[in-house]
C-alpha cells in the first residue's frame, strides 16, 4: 500500500496551493532555468547550469515549500528525495542541498558559488529574483 502513495505524491502535490519559485540574488548573471536543470542540480548530477554558471542549492526551511518542490519539480516525494541522498552520501558523490532558516537567506547573496534557493512565490526576499517556476520559465 505505501508504494501506492509514492507514486501518487507528486499528483497530490500538484493539487496543493503553494507555489514553489528558484531565486537567485538579482545581480546575478544567470537566466532562467528549465525543470530539467533545476532538478539535476538539487539531485546532485550537475553543479553548473547549461550556461556554466556554478551554484550551490540551499532549500527552504518551509516543510510545505520542500514537499511541493519535491513533488512538482523534482517529481519524487520527500521520503524518495531523501533516500536518493543516502545513497549519494553514502557513495561519497556528495551532501544534499543546507535547508535555511528564513534569516539566513540575506547572508547567501554575495556568496560564491552563486547560491540557488527554492521559496514560496509569496516569500521571495527583497534583492532576490525568479529562475525557475510554474509562471516563469517553467514546464
Amino acid at each position: 500500500m505505501t508504494g501506492y502513495w509514492l507514486l501518487l505524491w507528486p499528483l497530490l502535490c500538484a493539487a496543493a496551493s503553494a507555489e514553489v519559485v528558484v531565486i537567485v540574488p538579482e545581480g546575478a548573471e544567470l537566466g532562467q532555468l528549465s525543470r530539467v536543470e533545476v532538478r539535476d542540480i538539487y539531485l546532485g548530477l550537475r553543479r553548473d547550469t547549461a550556461g556554466g554558471v556554478t551554484v550551490r542549492p540551499y532549500g527552504s526551511g518551509d516543510e510545505k515549500v520542500q514537499h511541493q518542490f519535491a513533488g512538482r519539480v523534482l517529481v519524487m516525494s520527500p521520503v524518495a528525495y531523501k533516500a536518493h541522498w543516502a545513497r549519494m552520501v553514502f557513495a561519497g558523490n556528495g551532501r544534499p542541498p543546507r535547508i535555511l532558516a528564513g534569516d539566513e537567506v540575506a547572508v547567501l547573496a554575495g556568496q560564491q558559488p552563486l547560491p540557488l534557493l527554492y521559496v514560496d512565490l509569496q516569500a521571495i526576499p527583497v534583492g532576490w529574483r525568479v529562475v525557475y517556476g510554474t509562471t516563469v520559465g517553467g514546464e
